[in-house]
């Protein structure tokens, strides 16, 4: 990837407290995150090309995956000291990233909160997924979702997901909910929340109080 900017929200930040630390994979703008408790961290990597958080099959440049991994890996690793939790929040392609990320072997990740996600999408030139995956044949093969949970369903077991989405991609999160319930995965599904399709605070509030010690009273 090119010159980058990785934003920091930081809360106070309490000694002998769990540090959540939570990575929000980007669509497009910041959110008004006020009701956060203390000890929770934001980090937000920016990205300068449209981000599906993969690897180009053949351009090096385009290393989304590597990239996010050692971010990940080096933001952490400054909180070493405190006992602490890795999550990612993601929304809609962000929130299909997020499920990516976590079905990989050997992540550091303990969990994710995803919104309204395309979870079951195919090849879509449409959405600029040439410009990452290049071509529907290394999308098949590595990274079309239901079969990757097929693969590495076992990778899931003792993860913390937790999937809302009423708006354009309700039946995809409904097809691989019933999915992840056939390998007896758990999680927890919001399925009740009226919210579009569009960064919100309040699904981002549901979402996260399903996580002990990071949100306070919402108001």
């Amino acid at each position: 990837e090119d010159s980058t900017l990785i934003r920091t929200i930081r809360t106070g930040l309490l000694e002998d407290s769990m540090v959540n630390i939570i990575f929000i994979l980007p669509v497009e703008r910041q959110i008004d995150l006020n009701f956060i408790k203390n000890n929770v961290i934001f980090i937000q990597p920016e990205f300068c090309r449209i981000p599906w958080y993969v690897n180009h099959p053949t351009n090096y440049k385009v290393g989304q995956l590597n990239y996010l991994n050692e971010v990940i890996k080096n933001i952490t690793s400054r909180y070493n000291h405190y006992n602490h939790k890795t999550y990612l929040l993601g929304f809609s392609k962000s929130g299909w990233g997020s499920m990516s990320l976590l079905l990989n072997p050997q992540n550091n990740i303990d969990g994710i909160f995803i919104w309204d996600a395309p979870l079951t999408t195919n090849y879509n030139i449409k959405w600029d997924m040439d410009e990452v995956f290049e071509n529907d044949k290394y999308f098949n093969e590595f990274y079309y979702l239901p079969n990757k949970l097929t693969v590495n369903h076992e990778i899931l077991d003792g993860k913390s997901i937790v999937i809302g989405g009423y708006d354009l991609f309700r039946n995809q999160s409904l097809v691989f909910i019933e999915k992840m319930k056939l390998y007896g995965v758990n999680f927890i599904h919001l399925d009740t929340l009226n919210y579009h399709h569009k960064w919100n605070k309040d699904w981002i509030y549901s979402l996260l109080q399903y996580q002990q010690g990071i949100t306070r009273a919402h108001k």
